[in-house]
């Protein structure tokens, strides 16, 4: 089943009241990013982290490539966004990309992209 941008786009932005579907959506990305927050803290405590590094490096990549799809998603599916001032699918892409939200998503990844990528330091 295809999802439409309009439909993946009301998914991950605030649900609404009656929309289970994107508040499950929004549920699961508040609880990941929370678990994220807890796996960094404790992989800085170097006992917790010699016994556990496999687990939180797997956790990590797991996580990363959901934020990087849904990233991708918001990408796509703000074309469809008739309530955008921009009139063309990709001024509104361009529009989220330079927008608070999408500097800030950005910038949540990008520190555990770039290492995979370039390769070296870990940036978080």
């Amino acid at each position: 089943m295809m999802l439409s941008q309009q439909r993946v786009m009301s998914i991950l932005n605030k649900s609404n009241d009656g929309d289970r579907t994107s508040r499950n959506c929004d549920l699961f990305l508040s609880i990941l990013i929370v678990l994220n927050l807890i796996a960094v803290c404790l992989e800085s405590v170097e006992s917790f982290n010699s016994l556990y590094r496999t687990q939180l490096v797997i956790f990590e990549a797991i996580s990363v490539t959901i934020f990087l799809v849904e990233y991708c998603l918001r990408i796509w599916s703000v074309a469809a966004d008739e309530d955008n001032k921009s009139t063309t699918a990709s001024g509104r892409r361009f529009g989220y990309l330079f927008s608070f939200t999408g500097i800030i998503d950005l910038l949540a990844i990008l520190p555990s992209v770039l290492p995979l990528v370039m390769g070296g330091v870990d940036l978080r």
